[in-house]
């Protein structure tokens, strides 16, 4: 195979026709004698039959689901991303991973325990106007949302944080929030305890 591999790319540089042997290995694999490194195209297809087995390529999570070198190899990929070949650009997408997926930077597992937290005290208070000093089920709730307002407005968030709704960073100030969501609240309970309209 080496010395296929060398004659389809002296083949290539002279700019004459490809032997049969050589049509014929394409046929079987067009990526047989790849343009880039043979060792990038053995770890893109290990993934690939991982992917098509039904691994998931969970470019949001670190690549978790893969093993140590995997992970590694791909946020070589996520990071090179615009450095790679366009044939190599579309392998990787072939397995999930695109320019949108490489661009998103991945969420950490402590963000995504505080997102959990933050959708469940949200259910349960109708609001995320709370203190620094708010604690939620042992997590640091209030420090965590304050730490992560401060990044919104300096545009370094992921945007999933954005499924916490349109009002968990308001433009305006937080006190005003706050006592926007006391004032509702009251308007709410004054509602609950008047009588039903016949």
């Amino acid at each position: 195979m080496r010395r296929q591999r060398q004659h389809a790319r002296d083949h290539a540089h002279r700019g004459t026709p490809s032997s049969a042997r050589i049509k014929v290995l394409a046929a079987v694999d067009p990526w047989w004698c790849p343009p880039w490194s043979l060792a990038w195209q053995r770890a893109w297809q290990h993934i690939h039959d991982q992917v098509q087995a039904g691994h998931r390529l969970d470019a949001d999570h670190h690549f978790r689901s893969f093993a140590p070198a995997q992970r590694t190899w791909l946020r070589q990929q996520r990071t090179h991303y615009d450095d790679l070949h366009p044939d190599q650009q579309r392998l990787l997408a072939g397995i999930g991973l695109n320019r949108e997926s490489a661009c998103t930077r991945p969420i950490n597992p402590y963000a995504e325990t505080a997102l959990a937290h933050a959708c469940a005290y949200a259910a349960l208070h109708r609001t995320l106007t709370v203190a620094y000093s708010t604690v939620h089920d042992d997590f640091p709730f209030g420090r965590w949302l304050v730490q992560t307002r401060r990044k919104a407005r300096q545009g370094r968030l992921s945007p999933t944080t954005h499924t916490l709704g349109p009002w968990w960073c308001p433009p305006w100030p937080h006190t005003w929030q706050r006592t926007y969501h006391q004032a509702r609240k009251q308007h709410d309970a004054g509602q609950d305890d008047s009588p039903a309209l016949q």
